[in-house]
């Protein structure tokens, strides 16, 4: 992350301002029940299955009409159980992916910011509610501790999520770079000048 921070401001003058990464499954759950709630099917993770899962438990709470604080402690059990068993639904739960916040991005500062990615990740992808863009690298790197623990509650309903419906995928399949930003509900500014 700090290539690409240091990179992006040589050529914008701007710094980037990462808001998600290492999640807990509780804030992963969360998330996850707003896109249920907005409607998303979860189609664009690539384990269906484990997304079909998560689907299942959400409705048949849903159904039994409890309270919003049980749905995502019963979401949040089910990512416990694939994790558990080796299954990982978002990059997020292994601190390899960070989102980057797109909204106050220029088209041309868009494209910039990707290509000056593409060498460090696997995957960007580029989501439209709420804008940002999500990267994705092939392996976990040294984290930040930013505090945050599973029974950590605090989520701000602006974190971004894993991927939106409405996003345009652009698939690079490269090394991994050296350096991994992950954060909770941190918000965290990467610049030529890190502190």
């Amino acid at each position: 992350m700090n290539r690409i921070g240091s990179d992006f401001h040589s050529l914008t003058s701007r710094t980037i301002c990462v808001t998600d990464g290492l999640r807990s499954p509780l804030q992963q759950a969360r998330l996850l029940l707003a896109k249920l709630k907005s409607g998303s099917e979860l189609k664009i993770y690539r384990n269906r299955q484990a997304a079909d899962q998560i689907r299942a438990a959400y409705f048949a709470v849903v159904i039994s009409e409890a309270g919003e604080e049980d749905t995502v402690t019963t979401i949040a059990e089910v990512i416990e159980s694939q994790l558990s068993e080796g299954i990982f639904l978002s990059k997020h739960l292994l601190g390899s992916a960070v989102d980057i916040r797109s909204r106050d991005l220029s088209s041309r500062e868009k494209r910039l910011l990707c290509e000056v990615a593409k060498p460090h990740v696997s995957r960007i992808i580029e989501e439209a509610q709420p804008p940002h863009f999500h990267l994705e690298f092939e392996r976990s790197l040294p984290k930040l501790d930013c505090g945050d623990s599973l029974s950590d509650s605090r989520i701000a309903s602006e974190n971004f999520g894993e991927l939106g419906d409405n996003q345009n995928l652009l698939d690079f399949r490269t090394d991994v770079g050296q350096h991994q930003i992950t954060a909770g509900i941190l918000s965290l500014t990467i610049g030529i000048n890190q502190r």
